[in-house]
Formats: C-alpha cells, structure tokens, sequence
C-alpha cells in the first residue's frame, strides 16, 4: 500500500486465499446462473466506491438514508477499497495538486507523464 504503513499479514493471507480461490476457479464449470451474481456483486463493490466514497464521502455531493450508506460502505469493504477514511484523506489530497502543474496527468491526453 503505502511506504509508510506496516505490514499487515492478515490482509496479505486474504489477498493471498482470493488468488488461490481465482485459481481453483479454472478447475470449476462455468454456468450461466453465476452470470448475475458476478454482475451485481461487481455493480456493488464498484457503486460502494464511485458512489460512496468518491461522491458522497468526498465530494459530499449528496445525501442519502443510514440504511443506503451501510449497503454502500459494505460494499467498498467488500472490493477491498481501504476504510472510508484514509480512502477520503488520500482523495482530497489528489484534488489538492490535481488542476496544477506539479499533477502527473496531461490534460489533453489524461495519460500519465514523468514529472
């Protein structure tokens, strides 16, 4: 994650389980019935991170029920997004350098360049 940060073993055996469950996967037949599973899950985790964290959390940009927040934030939980907090922190902090020079994105190609 970040230089800073120590080491965390737990992380690293879920990570490492979820490579090794990717890998069993090959082994395991594919049927159409996981088709919307994967699809809401992958909506879910994506929408628990653009819609949550991104929007709501850091741009306070609208508001929403208790309920609609926990569906929410357990979804970013569920994509492995980091806690709202440090995610937030680290967000704001790319707005802060973002429409400037020392930003490592071109604008008129939005690809990455050295600085």
């Amino acid at each position: 994650m970040f230089k800073n940060e120590k080491f965390n073993i737990a992380i690293f055996l879920i990570l490492i389980a979820l490579q090794l469950l990717g890998v069993a996967a090959i082994w395991t037949r594919f049927q159409l019935i996981y088709l919307p599973i994967i699809a809401a899950i992958y909506l879910w985790m994506g929408l628990g991170t653009t819609l949550y964290l991104h929007r709501y959390l850091t741009h306070r940009g609208f508001e929403m029920p208790g309920w609609l927040k926990f569906f929410f934030a357990t979804g970013s939980a569920i994509g492995l997004a980091g806690d709202p907090v440090t995610w937030v922190g680290d967000h704001r902090f790319h707005h802060l350098k973002s429409d400037t020079k020392r930003t490592f994105i071109v604008r008129d190609t939005d690809f990455p360049t050295p600085t």
